[in-house]
């Protein structure tokens, strides 16, 4: 069962994050793991950071860690382990959701020249700006939280993948209007960062924010307008999901 959604999550398009304690910790008990995620997990939208399945069939725990799964229409999967190391892949929505990948195809469509039309044929997938923008703040803030518990005594890096699996992803939006192709030709993104322990909100999200600009950046949109991602950061995070 886990070896299937982990396959099923790797062969496609997907997100990878690691986070890493700079120094030793030790989480007393799974238990302790659940209640961690439980009371920090972050929830801004209609599906949590990370997924804590209420099914039992969907957690799994070993000697070292404890972990949970969906495979509905989100595939992920996620451990935490004692050490305070937490990894956590999913699959990329906009790919593997028809819907959501003919709606962003259609809304870039609509302000490309025939020339460029042309060009879409060559994209495989489309990435969605604002879900950027979503995931890397809520992965930040969940960070920003273990590590202002007890059991973390130090900063923690972090480590963010998106792996387009070779394939050619362009950028696109269901709430912004996109004039260009910002594209990427299947090579895997990547940014890390160190959160400091007792970092604020502010910091997490600054953070964050570096990270989605240099996601951004890897598509070949060079010249982000940094001030209206910044926004929709700050109305994210107030609750202001449009």
């Amino acid at each position: 069962m886990i070896d299937n959604i982990l396959n099923k999550i790797k062969q496609e398009p997907h997100w990878r994050v690691l986070f890493r304690p700079t120094e030793e910790v030790s989480i007393p008990s799974l238990g302790d793991c659940i209640a961690i995620v439980e009371k920090n997990l972050v929830s801004l939208r209609g599906w949590n950071y990370p997924h804590l399945s209420r099914d039992g069939k969907k957690r799994e725990h070993d000697n070292n860690y404890f972990a949970s799964w969906a495979d509905l229409s989100s595939y992920e999967y996620w451990r935490l382990y004692l050490s305070g190391q937490f990894i956590h892949l999913f699959r990329v929505e906009e790919y593997c959701n028809t819907e959501y990948a003919n709606q962003l195809k259609s809304n870039i469509n609509i302000y490309l020249s025939n020339s460029e039309r042309n060009e879409l044929k060559n994209i495989k997938g489309f990435i969605s700006i604002t879900n950027v923008i979503y995931k890397m703040t809520e992965i930040f803030e969940f960070a920003r939280r273990l590590s202002n518990t007890e059991y973390f005594k130090s900063s923690i890096e972090i480590e963010i993948s998106l792996d387009l699996k070779g394939l050619t992803f362009a950028l696109s939006d269901t709430k912004k209007v996109i004039y260009e192709i910002y594209k990427n030709p299947g090579k895997v993104l990547k940014y890390t960062n160190t959160l400091e322990k007792k970092s604020l909100p502010n910091e997490a999200a600054n953070l964050s924010f570096k990270g989605m600009i240099s996601f951004f950046q890897q598509f070949g949109w060079i010249n982000v307008p940094e001030k209206i991602i910044k926004e929709d950061q700050e109305d994210f995070l107030a609750g202001r999901v449009r």
